[in-house]
């Protein structure tokens, strides 16, 4: 964007240099383009059909779908999809989503920070609910261009135990560290 910006500025700069003087004979387009083609943008991740059933399977599936959906909000700022996945209850999930809200509102960028799972399980919480603990490894992120937000996070490896319960679908309750 900045770089269309910039060509649209010289352009209008080149233009109105001409003005009062001569014109010359018209240049020939160049055929080549010169702004370089932008990234598709993401798009929001499909819930699985798993993650829809009332079952220890579908709890698990739900909690991989839930940070499937963390990254995806990372990437497009689009905070809407992560909030329609938590209770009213939920600080850490309010925690994040905020964090993701203040950077777009600065105009700032948030680049890695993907969650991958590598062991998850669930118990049932007596209820209706699960409690699933995962383990996942967390790639290096960083964050610029938006003030005092801005940091580098290196990444790593954590355990999370997340509190899941059942309202016609699953949602996050809450989750926190384990480590």
């Amino acid at each position: 964007m900045k770089r269309l910006l910039a060509l649209l500025a010289t352009g209008a700069a080149l233009a109105l240099s001409g003005c009062g003087q001569a014109a010359d004979p018209p240049a020939q387009a160049d055929p080549t383009p010169s702004v370089s083609p932008t990234k598709a943008a993401p798009t929001a991740p499909v819930m699985p059909d798993a993650a829809t059933q009332q079952t220890k399977a579908g709890a698990i599936a739900f909690a991989r779908y839930y940070w499937r959906v963390v990254d995806y909000a990372q990437l497009s700022r689009d905070t809407d999809p992560l909030s329609a996945l938590q209770t009213s209850r939920c600080r850490a999930c309010d925690a994040g989503r905020k964090w993701i809200e203040q950077i777009d509102r600065r105009h700032g960028t948030i680049s890695g920070g993907q969650h991958r799972i590598t062991a998850v399980e669930a118990h049932s919480d007596s209820g209706t609910g699960f409690i699933v603990f995962l383990r996942q490894s967390t790639s290096p992120q960083r964050v610029s261009g938006a003030g005092d937000l801005n940091n580098r996070y290196s990444g790593g490896r954590q355990h999370l135990v997340m509190n899941l319960s059942w309202a016609s679908g699953w949602r996050v309750a809450s989750w926190d560290t384990t480590d």
